[in-house]
């Protein structure tokens, strides 16, 4: 049963992540004011500042909460919004249309106050809640390195990594980082930073300084930092004001960090000048986790989300080949569906029977680059395993050859056992049934055959890589 105080967690997270989907002002209108009020049964209740707040976010985010809680806590969920009493009335505006008057003309910052958009760093990514391993160590250090302002070598960080690697995470850590310093920092999206950059420009005539109030938000920090930079390509007037906020923080003596899906020089549509600008700095990618680091992302999400996989459950889903953290969570919350389905019992056999179709298709696998991994992790010759030899360990290498070429390269029980040194089909059809029934009450075996899958995938990866 979910607690309050899992519910409550799912709430945080869904704010932090409405706080990078809307702008500034849409999240501080819609969003900001509502505070979680209790979870029963699947009911969310949140308490909501006013009607017009009601009826906004109910017909514009409610369907949108209700999928995305519901991914987090495994369960239906459904959203009931109640106005909060011990809000005043005239803290929020009367009518729609000055609602939507606040939305267009949002509250001037105060000089030297903290821009909007800034304060909205996601209180889960952290450095403390990010996993650290071979694949993103050099990028965490240099992240660490440019927040010591003074210390600092470079002007700019640039981090780029497919999605799901935990550039976004990356980002907010280094923020938080920053802020716990004292260093005024700023934190956007590139949608959010080229939306301010066009509201400023259509008010500018009705308001002198619309641009001035822009430049203020994004050039008196002490650290600005960008998210998804790919979607300034081909979007002139929007990468020229950032080379402008640039180069007057790079005057300033202020730091620049941003993220994107590619390094600058294979952003298309990318200015020239630009790209020189991010490539005269440090330019570091994050690669795809290891299995010993997916496990370890695997035990810190499911203590985020309150689940109850142990590490024998966790282990089997490190091993495959996932290639980014989203996926990760996404097997997370598809098992703890299951389990509690099943009234909190999941197999290890359960286990790997449903991450073999939630994973990644596979790169192609040669049948004896098969047999060279599974007698290299059983420790025999290629020769005892398709030979006579009949010892514990040779017999429990070839059963898995035989499970693996089977269902996972899906050959026919006939070409199974001529690679097998020539068995019939009846002898392969046997040690699969014998596999299949260890496998449900051995998580040993469930873990060797895992181990057998990440080394085929590293191993193929390799031979492509040279």
């Amino acid at each position: 049963m979910v607690s309050s105080n899992n519910a409550q967690q799912a709430w945080q997270r869904a704010q932090a992540a409405l706080a990078l989907q809307l702008t500034a002002s849409e999240y501080d209108t819609l969003v900001g004011p509502c505070r979680f009020f209790s979870y029963e049964d699947g009911e969310l209740k949140l308490l909501v500042p006013n009607s017009v707040a009601r009826d906004l976010l109910g017909n514009r985010l409610r369907p949108w909460l209700k999928e995305h809680l519901a991914q987090l806590l495994g369960e239906y969920v459904d959203v009931h919004l109640i106005l909060d009493t011990a809000v005043p009335d005239a803290a929020a505006p009367a009518t729609p249309l000055e609602l939507l008057a606040a939305q267009a003309h949002p509250a001037e910052e105060q000089a030297g106050s903290l821009p909007a958009g800034g304060n909205r760093l996601n209180p889960a990514y952290t450095f403390d809640s990010l996993v650290i391993g071979p694949h993103n160590n050099l990028v965490c250090a240099a992240a660490k390195q440019i927040v010591n302002l003074e210390a600092s070598h470079f002007a700019s960080l640039f981090i780029y990594a497919n999605t799901g690697l935990g550039k976004t995470h990356l980002l907010h850590a280094i923020g938080h980082l920053a802020q716990s310093l004292q260093a005024r920092v700023c934190l956007c999206s590139s949608e959010q930073f080229t939306n301010d950059l066009v509201a400023s420009l259509r008010h500018r005539k009705g308001s002198a300084d619309a641009m001035d109030r822009f430049r203020r938000r994004y050039r008196e920090v002490d650290l600005l930092l960008i998210d998804d930079l790919q979607f300034l390509a081909n979007k002139a007037k929007t990468q020229e004001e950032l080379f402008h906020t640039f180069a007057a923080l790079y005057a300033a003596g202020k730091k620049v960090v941003l993220t994107s899906d590619a390094p600058p020089s294979q952003l298309h549509g990318l200015e020239q000048r630009l790209q020189s600008r991010f490539e005269g700095g440090l330019v570091v990618d994050i690669e795809a986790p290891d299995s010993e680091t997916r496990l370890a992302i695997l035990e810190a999400k499911t203590q985020l989300f309150g689940y109850d996989l142990t590490l024998d459950l966790l282990q089997p889903i490190a091993f495959q080949t996932y290639v980014n953290v989203r996926e990760l969570e996404g097997v997370l919350h598809r098992l703890n569906l299951i389990q509690r389905q099943q009234n909190g019992e999941l197999s290890l056999h359960q286990v790997e029977q449903h991450i073999e179709s939630l994973a990644p298709e596979q790169e192609p696998v040669e049948p004896e680059l098969m047999l060279k991994v599974i007698s290299d992790n059983y420790g025999i010759k290629v020769e005892d395993l398709v030979g006579t030899a009949r010892n514990r360990n040779t017999s429990r290498a070839r059963q898995t050859a035989m499970y693996l070429l089977h269902r996972d390269l899906k050959l026919t029980l006939k070409a199974t056992g001529r690679l097998l040194g020539g068995r019939d089909h009846k002898t392969i059809s046997h040690g699969i049934r014998q596999m299949q029934q260890r496998l449900a009450g051995e998580p040993q075996l469930v873990r060797d055959i895992m181990e057998v899958r990440s080394r085929l995938q590293s191993t193929v990866a390799a031979q492509d890589w040279t």
